[in-house]
C-alpha cells in the first residue's frame, strides 16, 4: 500500500510539482482519480532536469541522487509502485556486500579479530534488522543512504589502514556522494572526527587533519545544493513543518527513548514481535536495557587490539540519534517520530551487535558455549521479526496508521462521490491504492502550498448535494485535535452536511467507525 511519502516521492521522479496538481484540481472541479497518474508516471517527454527542478523549488533538503537514479529507473521497468521498490530492494543487496567489506576494514584488518565469519555475522545482523527490511521495501531513498552510509564507513577505516592521497580521495568521493543522498550524512563527519579524537587521545594529529581536508573537500562538492538550500530556506521550513505538529514542549528527558527506539528497530523490534500480547508495559524496559547492555559491553570490552573497533561501533551508534535527541530536548522539535533520520545510528548498532556477538564466541570454555547459544538465540528471534516487518502492510518506515480498510471500502462501493481538502501526496497515495473511476471533488493542500494546515478541516465549496458523498481526510502529519470528533459526532461547523463516519470491518471482523471517511447528508434531505 503506498502512503504519503512514496507519493511524493514518484511525483519528483516523475519530475512534477505539488504546484501543478493543486492547479490541475483547482482548474477541475470534479475528475475521477485516476487522472492524478499522470504526476506519478515518468516518461520521456520529462528530462532529468525536472526531476532536479522538482526538488530544488519545493524539497530542497531532499537531496537529488537517489530521484535521478528512481527515474532512469522507471523509465526502464516502469511507475508501478511495485516496480519502484525493486531498485530499494536490489540497492539493499548491494549494501550486505558493503556490510561485508566495512566488517572486514573494522574488525579483521584492525586486528579485533583474526577470524572472517564476523563479516559473515555482520552480513547475517544486517539481513535481519527490522529497520533496513523497512528501508529496503520502500520507495523512498533510504536503502540508498544505507548504503552510502556504510561505503562511508569502509572508506574511513581504508584510508586510515593505508593513510594514502589516494585513499583519503576514495573517502572524499564517497562522502560526495552520501551527502547528495541524504544531507544528513554530513554528522558522520562529527562521528569520524570524534573516533579520531578519542583514538588519538585528544590530540589531533596527521589522519585528523586529514580526514578534516577531505570532508571539507567533499563539502566543496556539494556547496551547489547548499546553496539553493540556503535560497529555499522558507520552503524547506515550511516543509519540515510537521516536526513542530507534535511537540510537546522542550527540556523533556522522554525525547531520550528515540536513541533506544532506533537500537531496537536495528536489532530486533521487540514492540512490533510482542505486539498484542501481554506483558507490554515490560517492552519499554527491555527497549532500554537491551542497548545500555550492549554499550557496557563494548566499553569493557574495548581493549588492546579491540579497542578502536569498539570505540568506532559505539561512535557510529550514537552518530545521529544522539544529535537528534539533543535537537528534541533543547527545541522542543519531535525528530524522534521520525527514526529514518538516524540510519547512520541504526547501522552503528549493528556494528555494536556483532562486536558483541564475536567477541562471546571467540571467548573460551563456557563463554565460547554460551556465545554460541546467544548468537542462535539472537538469529531466530531476529530472523521472526524480520519476516514479520517483510510481510507487515506498515513499518517504522511509514509513520501513519493503516488504512487498508478505508482503501478496501473504497474500491468496493460504487456510486459514491469523495470530497476532500487533502494534502496533495495522500490524494496522490490514494489515486494508487484507490480503483481509478472513483469520482472527486478535491481542494488541495500541501506544505509548500499557500494553503496548509490552516483550517484544519474544510468540506469543499463544490461539494455535491445528491448522491452518496464521503469525505476523506488521513490527518498525516497532523493533529486533528477535535476537528475530527466534532465530524464523528455532528458537530462539524458546515451549515450544509450533517456528518457521520462510516462504519468498517476491522481485521478481526469488528465493526467499527472511520476516522478518515465520514457520510455527509445535505441537511434539507435529513430534515424531511
Amino acid at each position: 500500500m503506498s502512503w504519503y511519502d512514496e507519493a511524493i516521492t514518484s511525483l519528483r521522479v516523475a519530475g512534477h510539482t505539488e504546484k501543478e496538481v493543486a492547479e490541475f484540481a483547482s482548474a477541475h472541479p470534479k475528475f475521477t482519480l485516476g487522472e492524478l497518474q499522470q504526476f506519478v508516471t515518468a516518461d520521456a517527454a520529462r528530462s532529468s532536469s525536472a526531476t532536479l527542478r522538482s526538488l530544488a523549488i519545493e524539497d530542497a533538503h531532499h537531496t537529488p541522487l537517489y530521484y535521478l537514479l528512481a527515474r532512469w529507473w522507471a523509465l526502464l521497468f516502469g511507475s508501478k509502485l511495485a516496480a519502484a521498490r525493486t531498485l530499494p530492494a536490489c540497492i539493499s543487496l548491494l549494501a550486505m556486500a558493503a556490510m561485508y567489506w566495512v566488517c572486514l576494514e573494522l574488525f579483521v584488518k584492525t586486528g579485533a579479530f583474526a577470524w572472517h565469519g564476523v563479516c559473515w555475522l555482520g552480513v547475517l545482523a544486517f539481513a535481519c534488522s527490522p529497520y533496513q527490511i523497512a528501508c529496503a521495501r520502500e520507495h523512498r531513498e533510504y536503502a540508498l543512504w544505507s548504503l552510502t552510509t556504510l561505503l562511508c564507513c569502509g572508506a574511513f577505516l581504508r584510508a586510515l589502514r593505508k593513510d594514502t592521497w589516494k585513499s583519503w580521495g576514495l573517502y572524499a568521493l564517497v562522502l560526495t556522494i552520501s551527502l547528495y543522498t541524504q544531507i544528513l550524512s554530513g554528522v558522520l563527519v562529527l562521528a569520524f572526527g570524534v573516533f579520531l579524537l578519542v583514538k588519538q587521545k585528544l590530540q589531533p594529529r596527521g589522519a585528523f587533519a586529514r580526514l578534516v581536508a577531505a570532508s571539507a573537500s567533499a563539502g566543496l562538492l556539494f556547496l551547489p545544493w547548499a546553496f539553493n538550500l540556503q535560497s529555499r530556506r522558507g520552503t524547506v521550513e515550511s516543509g519540515l513543518g510537521w516536526l513542530r505538529v507534535f511537540s510537546r514542549g522542550r527540556f523533556r528527558w522522554a525525547s531520550a527513548g528515540s536513541v533506544f527506539r532506533v537500537a531496537d528497530l536495528a536489532t530486533l523490534d521487540v514492540f512490533g514481535l510482542w505486539q498484542g500480547l501481554p506483558g507490554q508495559s515490560v517492552l519499554l524496559l527491555i527497549e532500554w536495557l537491551v542497548p545500555l547492555a550492549l554499550l557496557a559491553g563494548v566499553v569493557r570490552l574495548a581493549k588492546d587490539s579491540r579497542r578502536n573497533a569498539a570505540w568506532f561501533s559505539a561512535a557510529m551508534a550514537l552518530s545521529l540519534s544522539l544529535p537528534l535527541f539533543l535537537l528534541d530536548f533543547l527545541t522542543g522539535s519531535t525528530t524522534g517520530v521520525a527514526p529514518r533520520y538516524s540510519l547512520p545510528s541504526a547501522t552503528g548498532w549493528l556494528f555494536v551487535l556483532v562486536f558483541m556477538a564475536a567477541s562471546l564466541v571467540g571467548g573460551a570454555g563456557k563463554w565460547r558455549l554460551a556465545g554460541y547459544c546467544a548468537v542462535a538465540a539472537y538469529v531466530l528471534v531476529a530472523t521472526i521479526s524480520a519476516v514479520s516487518t517483510h510481510d507487515a502492510r506498515i513499518t517504522v518506515a511509514k509513520g501513519i496508521l493503516d488504512r487498508g480498510e478505508s482503501m478496501d471500502f473504497l474500491n468496493s462501493t460504487d456510486r459514491i462521490t469523495l470530497v476532500s481538502d487533502e494534502f496533495v501526496g495522500d490524494m496522490l497515495a490514494l489515486s494508487q491504492n484507490v480503483r481509478p473511476d472513483l469520482p472527486v471533488v478535491w481542494t488541495p493542500r500541501c506544505f509548500t502550498c499557500a494553503r496548509g494546515s490552516i483550517p484544519l478541516a474544510e468540506i469543499p465549496a463544490e461539494a455535491p448535494r445528491t448522491g452518496q458523498v464521503v469525505y476523506f481526510r488521513s490527518w498525516v502529519n497532523i493533529w486533528p485535535g477535535a476537528t475530527r470528533w466534532r465530524l464523528a459526532s455532528d458537530q462539524f461547523d458546515d451549515p450544509r452536511f450533517h456528518t457521520q463516519p462510516v462504519v468498517l470491518a476491522d481485521p478481526s471482523g469488528d465493526l467499527l467507525p472511520s476516522g478518515n471517511l465520514f457520510w455527509l447528508t445535505p441537511r434539507e434531505l435529513a430534515s424531511h
